[in-house]
């Protein structure tokens, strides 16, 4: 259910690039890691990526998921992991603009499950704005997901899937912060 959500918001609803071939099927797996989950790029899979996911999210920080916080971290896992097989298929895991790819996979995790709040953990340290508002997001990670949502409230959920087309469809690594740039431009509007 979490991976169909996700793959709704994101391909059907934002209107990212799909990365499962026509006529295919994403493999995901559980194990027992201690940790949250990764994407990893596999070449007998038919999208070039596969993802593995914490099997049960035992002692996990807790979230706001109506459900649980089992449930939750497992929903907003798939949907961080599952924008990583995105990126994957825009940038192929290369250039700049995979510098910020857990900022933006954590981004994900607010768009498709708004109520869960599990990116709440990464906040009030030391590397992000709140906890050191003199801090720069460049190159953005977990905690800066702060700095990409102010752009997709404020501007439009149109708006991260905009400057991610840019950068797929550039001929040469366009750094994120100049897709930003032309994607606030094209929109009359400037840093």
């Amino acid at each position: 259910t979490a991976a169909d959500s996700s793959y709704k918001v994101l391909i059907e609803t934002q209107g990212y690039t799909d990365p499962i071939p026509a006529d295919s099927s994403y493999d995901i797996s559980f194990e027992d890691m201690g940790f949250y989950g990764f994407v990893e790029t596999d070449n007998s899979a038919p999208s070039g990526t596969i993802m593995v996911i914490e099997n049960d999210f035992v002692g996990f920080p807790d979230n706001d998921d109506p459900d649980g916080g089992q449930r939750g971290a497992l929903r907003v896992t798939i949907a961080h992991e599952f924008k990583h097989a995105i990126q994957f298929a825009q940038n192929n895991f290369n250039g700049d603009s995979d510098l910020w790819a857990e900022m933006d996979a954590t981004l994900m995790e607010e768009v498709v499950y708004d109520l869960t709040n599990d990116y709440y953990n990464y906040l009030g340290g030391a590397g992000d704005v709140f906890g050191s508002p003199g801090t720069t997001v460049a190159p953005g990670s977990y905690e800066d997901i702060t700095w990409a949502l102010y752009f997709h409230e404020k501007i439009g959920a149109d708006f991260w899937p905009g400057a991610w087309s840019r950068i797929e469809n550039s001929i040469s690594d366009l750094p994120l912060l100049d897709a930003v740039e032309q994607e606030l431009s094209s929109r009359q509007l400037d840093y």
